[in-house]
């Protein structure tokens, strides 16, 4: 999870998002089993450093719960996120996502840190504990500009969702 998501969620820049996935892990962790792995590491062998795997509809929720700042209203098919992202480049929209960040949101971006936890004793923190953390780091850096509405680009996204969600019935996923 990149610092960017936190602080487009808390301005309200993410009107909607599609089915994808993603690994949240604290940097103070990732520091943390740095050390280990050159402490304990075998030589030649790698590890994955992660966290807490999260669908974007559960990372929402939870940063919902904990900022208070309402869910994205739309979760989109991948397809028709992509094409509006599509018609918001052609027709110089800025809906505030570009079409390799549509495309890339549907992935899933999750891992698994077994073989760091067996063999170096990598213990990452809680996930709210570094979501707590970051939403109190990016609502000071942010200040007071905190967004109260989606703006005109979300309102836009918001129309072309129920469109889709309607869509999306028709097509395959």
């Amino acid at each position: 999870m990149s610092i960017e998501v936190v602080r487009r969620f808390l301005q309200r820049r993410i009107p909607a998002y599609v089915d994808g996935g993603l690994n949240v892990v604290d940097v103070r962790d990732v520091a943390a089993g740095e050390l280990l792995a050159d402490e304990k590491g075998r030589r030649g062998e790698r590890y994955i450093l992660g966290g807490r795997n999260f669908t974007l509809q559960r990372l929402f929720a939870d940063l919902s719960r904990i900022s208070g700042v309402p869910v994205p209203p739309l979760r989109l098919p991948p397809r028709i996120a992509v094409g509006a992202a599509e018609l918001s480049d052609l027709l110089h929209l800025g809906v505030g996502i570009g079409v390799d960040e549509a495309r890339s949101a549907a992935l899933w971006w999750t891992y698994s840190s077994a073989k760091a936890k067996r063999e170096l004793g990598f213990a990452p923190r809680p996930h709210e504990e570094t979501l707590e953390a970051t939403l109190t780091m990016t609502r000071e850096q942010l200040g007071g500009r905190i967004g109260t509405s989606p703006g005109p680009a979300g309102a836009l996204l918001e129309a072309v969702g129920r469109a889709g969600r309607v869509a999306g019935r028709f097509l395959p996923r």
